[in-house]
């Protein structure tokens, strides 16, 4: 999958995770499994955050992606339409991400590090959009 491909596939994806947030049945993120919460300094829209797999994925409106693991993960920032190896342990603090933690893809373990982080978050989209969808459709069935 091309980068630019990939990009705008999680831009329609968090789109999507806003409208799910705000979901008539109720947030379908938490009603999935993602704990919702703000660190004490931070400004703008939730953080989402959830084990996967050994893994954490988490989401927030101007990045997402998985980390930990003792593996490099994946990032995508949507301020900057961008997409990383994400070579920290940590998840990034949304505004903050550090450029030395974001591996470009120009050496050849930060582009492995990279397919291998993005398959699993991809995997992850795909087993919450199966969830996901059916209760999207439930609930439209349900309008009179």
């Amino acid at each position: 999958m091309r980068r630019r491909e990939l990009i705008r596939i999680l831009e329609l994806q968090m789109g999507r995770w806003g409208l799910d947030a705000r979901h008539p049945s109720g947030n379908l993120l938490q009603r999935y499994g993602l704990e919702r919460f703000r660190n004490g300094d931070h400004i703008g829209s939730s953080r989402y955050r959830m084990p996967w797999r050994d893994r954490v994925i988490e989401l927030h409106s101007s990045c997402a992606g998985i980390y930990g693991g003792g593996r490099p993960g994946f990032v995508f920032l949507r301020p900057t339409r961008a997409v990383y190896a994400y070579l920290d342990e940590a998840a990034p603090v949304p505004g903050r991400v550090a450029g030395s933690a974001c591996g470009i893809g120009t050496r050849p373990e930060h582009r492995l590090a990279f397919e291998a982080a993005r398959r699993e978050f991809l995997d992850w989209i795909g087993a919450y959009e199966a969830w996901a969808s059916s209760r999207r459709i439930a609930s439209r069935s349900k309008k009179p």
